[in-house]
């Protein structure tokens, strides 16, 4: 605990990294009515804008298992937070002053490469700091992403209200400060000797079987997440048909609640609840809260069908980074970046299909029910890899106790046919003592026998 509260102004800087990435991805799409009435933005553009978002964090998921390493840690992190910032600023700047679209492609992009960053450096350097229970650290990392989306729905929900239309520009450059005010932070600030690591490369990942397993759990999990965060706000209004501020709050504000408050209280009691059983329960009741959600018959049950997505899906991501760490040893950099890779790739492809499959295949009468009802079958899929997973962990740790237990009954066998071996050739000796002693007794009593005979 000690050495953990050394690196205080570490995980505060950690900390408001992922408020820095809650703001990138869930600002935005608040601002798509903005977009869309005042600049003309059609909602297959607004469909680009969230696309070219994930598609670059990816992009940048991807370089940065080499880059990082190359560039140290702290360098990277000051680049992903200034690039953050611009972004951010760029995205109140450039559709006033240039073709909105293409102001807000440029705005999106540069936005993503400091999410990106961002995901590929904070996870290795909280796994690295000394800690008792470092799943809880990690959940409780992510809780911030939550917690941070929880702040980002609200400020700029009421900032909408409050300000006048031609001042919506204001909004992101506002939330600029966030990573702006964390770059002198992360440059100073201590950084664990252990999360300067290459690991043992690519190429012993691509050969571990659990890494391909984890890596479809982080695609499913990014996938369920976002198919109701990027969603929540426009279901609530158009599918259980609330106002914009009601649904603002109720739906994606309460997914993102629930999701920090999972991830808060796991960070707390995280080490009273074994990993992989708390993560096939909360999938399973993702499913669940998904298949309540689409087919809620009143808005209240609704809100509470976002409810239960976000407090069932909070432990997919850092929980499924926390098995990865601890069961793939030396994993480093190139581990993180390619399971955030995964992650933004689910990111991408979950609010799509909740968008497309519930648009062409509308089995519920509204597009966006259709597609939640699709999107649940994200967490089967997660659930029933992470039971093959259990089961591969109970076959290995079988196999080993079983070799453990032949080489102990071996050792016996040894040490007992070396005695049966040894037994006869002790047995032996005892008898030709024995022997040499009855003949030398003979020996005596004729000797004996001899001398006495004269006298006879």
């Amino acid at each position: 605990m000690t050495k953990r509260c050394g690196y205080r102004a570490t995980l505060a800087a950690c900390y408001t990294g992922y408020i820095t990435q809650s703001a990138i991805v869930n600002m935005p799409p608040l601002l798509f009515i903005v977009f869309s009435s005042r600049y003309g933005v059609s909602v297959e553009k607004l469909s680009l804008l969230i696309a070219l978002n994930f598609l670059t964090q990816m992009l940048t998921d991807a370089l940065a298992g080499k880059a990082v390493p190359a560039l140290g840690y702290r360098l990277s992190a000051v680049i992903a937070d200034l690039s953050g910032a611009s972004g951010l600023i760029m995205l109140g700047v450039l559709p006033l002053a240039t073709d909105a679209f293409a102001g807000l492609c440029a705005a999106f992009a540069l936005m993503a490469v400091g999410g990106g960053l961002n995901e590929v450096i904070v996870s290795p350097i909280v796994d690295s700091i000394p800690s008792d229970d470092k799943s809880a650290g990690m959940s409780l990392l992510h809780s911030f992403y939550s917690w941070g989306a929880v702040g980002v729905i609200v400020f700029t929900t009421v900032m909408n209200a409050l300000l006048p239309d031609r001042l919506w520009f204001l909004i992101p450059v506002l939330w600029a400060a966030a990573p702006l005010s964390n770059i002198p932070l992360f440059a100073r600030c201590p950084l664990p000797p252990d999360a300067q690591t290459e690991g043992g490369g690519y190429k012993k990942l691509f050969g571990s079987a659990l890494f391909w397993l984890t890596l479809v759990v982080m695609f499913c999990g990014g996938a369920a997440e976002q198919a109701v965060g990027q969603w929540a706000s426009l279901f609530t209004e158009t599918g259980l048909g609330v106002n914009k501020e009601t649904g603002d709050l109720l739906g994606a504000g309460l997914f993102a609640a629930f999701m920090g408050l999972s991830r808060t209280l796991y960070g707390v009691a995280g080490r009273k609840l074994p990993l992989k059983k708390t993560l096939t329960v909360c999938v399973a009741l993702n499913a669940a809260g998904l298949l309540l959600t689409a087919t809620a018959p009143v808005p209240a049950v609704g809100f509470i069908g976002c409810a239960i997505c976000g407090l069932s899906i909070g432990m997919a991501w850092p929980g499924t980074l926390s098995l990865a760490s601890g069961r793939i040893a030396d994993g480093g950099t190139p581990m993180f970046a390619m399971l955030a890779l995964a992650g933004d790739a689910g990111c991408t492809v979950g609010p799509t299909v909740v968008g497309i499959l519930g648009g062409r295949f509308d089995l519920l009468g509204s597009p966006l029910r259709s597609g939640l009802l699709y999107a649940a079958a994200f967490p089967l899929a997660m659930f029933i890899i992470l039971l093959c997973i259990k089961r591969r962990s109970a076959v290995n740790e079988t196999a080993r106790v079983r070799q453990s237990g032949q080489t102990k009954d071996g050792g016996a066998l040894w040490e007992d046919s070396r005695s049966a071996r040894n037994a006869p050739v002790e047995s032996t000796a005892a008898e030709n003592a024995d022997d040499k002693i009855a003949e030398t007794g003979a020996k005596r009593l004729r000797k004996c026998g001899k001398e006495r005979a004269p006298d006879g």
